[in-house]
């Protein structure tokens, strides 16, 4: 065989053979234990929790620490945002959803994980905003209150933020929601 057609099929090889992907790896976390409180996240309201990135690579889950009422029913829906200047959300960059199946017993506090649907490429120090909503209701009268989730809200994260939507306003938060975020780290 003449050596450039080994060469064309050598190289064919290569770009065909499975890339290597690196194992996601726990980037930012901010989960303190404690008997903290949790914030509501239904159809009226969105809660947002801020981050910065660890490290430069693939941004591939996010788990949240979320509790469903004894009711709840629709899906809880995560979303991935890059951020403006005064660093709330601005352009969607990807999102997920669980069913309430997903979840564990009602009114316990586990971590949710959301693989999510695109994978976002990050760099060290980018500030990007986590969105949890769900179109459970959460107006009066009851059963409401028992068909909404609750956020794990409690203690102070360094890199971001914590804020409430409800309508049109922001409310921002004096602590933070407890979350992970794992990055695929960029090889070179």
């Amino acid at each position: 065989m003449p050596a450039p057609t080994r060469a064309i099929g050598l190289l064919c090889a290569l770009l065909s053979a499975p890339v290597a992907q690196a194992t996601p790896i726990l980037d930012q976390e901010h989960a303190p234990t404690g008997n903290f409180g949790a914030l509501s996240v239904a159809s009226d309201r969105t809660q947002v929790q801020t981050f910065t990135v660890g490290n430069s690579g693939v941004l591939t889950r996010i788990a949240v620490q979320v509790a469903r009422q004894p009711l709840t029913s629709e899906n809880l829906d995560l979303s991935v945002w890059s951020t403006d200047a005064e660093g709330m959300p601005k352009d969607l960059l990807s999102a997920a959803s669980v069913p309430v199946s997903a979840l564990d017993p009602p009114s316990t506090f586990p971590f949710v994980a959301f693989d999510l649907s695109v994978r976002v490429p990050v760099a060290q120090g980018d500030l990007l905003a986590i969105e949890l909503d769900s179109a459970a209701p959460n107006d009066l009268p009851p059963p409401a209150p028992s068909v909404r989730y609750l956020w794990q809200w409690g203690g102070d994260y360094a890199g971001g933020t914590a804020s409430s939507r409800v309508g049109a306003s922001v409310l921002p938060q004096q602590e933070d929601l407890h979350f992970r975020t794992f990055v695929e780290p960029k090889t070179e």
